[in-house]
């Protein structure tokens, strides 16, 4: 066996000095803290990042197709699904899904006297609900007809609720700034909420058959066409793959261009935490240094001792490189381990709660990523590695004779 692997075990294993057992603890400690705090900073950074783009891209796609226009109205310049870019998104392999829908400004009142402005999304049977339903929090998504009937029912947001004092299966009454106006009654089947304003305030859904009779359209013709894409890691080259197919009338709008400010804001995470992630990395960093001079202190008597009996500085110096590893891999090996078993309670049983208003959802989220995962231990490895070098240096300026005074 290694001369300096056998030593630094025979240490490990018969630590019979309680400072030094304290010290290794200590250490130990130390770095798992360390590792847990930005492991389960991580997980929720991520799990707050993908719930926020869910909420944005399950009302508005990846991307959006429209007509180009110089007008304020919805309803004078309708984009046609079967010429263009639109004609051609099944045939894109990259394109998941994606599904038309008419948008309409209207005005929204129930029993009660109170009217808000709002818009109408009008959409299909095809359009993908699964996104969505998580955030209906009382009743039902709609039931489309088989026939060429529309709907009678609509979806509303919490707010919007509130504002009109209505409950599932009331009457809710619709006016459509038409020319002459529309007028509809319609039964409200579901409320969701997503926590985001910007959606909760703005829109309500309802079937797309109904704005097509009062905006007396053909099915070819549509407000616009919501994208959805396989990896949500390349939209910028799936952008500008889509531009170049699109009509010399057509609009492709990316959805975080769209809402730039809540993707900035997200960016802006990004960097906080990287910051983070930095300062509690040079606290471990630093532990480490400690306590390795520590228990290079301690153990100044046996170092002078194998000095003198032919070691050379570097199977000494190999000694505690042993130890400050295995001090490492277990303070990893629990922080990985506290880190992703407080991970998994929270992501199935949402122990921790949140003000939905404040932070655009009622739990602490976790989002898994073991590739990004794997890579963040590997960096905490590599740093902490390269740092126990520096106190290990000290051995070389011990002198034999200074260390048996010294002990």
């Amino acid at each position: 066996m290694n001369f300096s692997r056998f030593i630094s075990k025979r240490i490990w294993n018969n630590n019979f000095s309680s400072f030094s057992s304290l010290i290794s603890k200590i250490a130990i400690g130390g770095i798992v803290l360390g590792v847990t705090i930005i492991l389960l900073s991580f997980f929720i950074l991520n799990g707050f990042k993908n719930e926020i783009k869910n909420n944005v891209y399950s009302f508005s796609g990846h991307f959006n197709i429209s007509k180009y226009t110089g007008k304020f109205s919805y309803k004078d310049n309708p984009l046609n699904l079967n010429v263009g870019l639109s004609s051609h998104l099944e045939k894109l392999n990259y394109v998941k899904y994606f599904q038309p829908y008419i948008l309409s400004p209207i005005l929204i009142k129930s029993n009660s006297d109170d009217i808000e402005g709002v818009l109408f999304k009008g959409v299909d049977k095809n359009f993908n609900s699964d996104l969505f339903n998580s955030k209906i929090i009382n009743g039902n998504w709609l039931d489309f007809k088989k026939n060429n009937e529309y709907s009678n029912e609509i979806i509303i947001s919490k707010n919007l609720q509130k504002v009109l004092n209505a409950k599932i299966g009331d009457d809710v009454y619709l006016y459509f700034a038409n020319n002459p106006p529309v007028y509809r009654k319609l039964k409200l089947k579901g409320v969701f909420e997503t926590g985001m304003q910007e959606f909760d305030n703005n829109f309500i859904f309802g079937d797309i058959l109904l704005l097509r009779k009062i905006y007396n359209w053909n099915d070819s013709l549509v407000s616009g066409v919501e994208v959805f894409v396989e990896n949500q890691n390349n939209l910028e080259s799936i952008y500008n793959d889509l531009k170049t197919k699109t009509a010399f009338d057509e609009f492709i709008e990316k959805t975080d261009t769209k809402y730039i400010q809540v993707f900035d804001w997200l960016k802006l995470l990004d960097r906080n935490i990287l910051i983070f992630f930095t300062l509690i990395l040079f606290v471990a960093s630093f532990n480490m240094i400690s306590i390795l001079l520590i228990l290079i202190m301690e153990r100044i008597r046996m170092i002078g001792i194998l000095k003198a009996l032919g070691s050379n500085n570097n199977q000494i110096k190999n000694i505690f490189l042993y130890n400050g590893l295995r001090l490492i891999f277990l303070g990893l090996f629990l922080g990985n381990l506290i880190s992703i078993i407080f991970a998994v309670f929270q992501d199935k049983f949402k122990i921790l709660k949140l003000d939905k208003t404040s932070y655009y959802m009622d739990y602490v989220p976790i989002g898994w990523d073991l590739y990004a995962l794997s890579k963040l231990n590997l960096l905490i490895l590599i740093v902490i590695f390269l740092v126990i070098f520096l106190p290990i240096l000290v051995i070389n300026r011990i002198k034999i004779l200074d260390s048996i005074k010294f002990s």
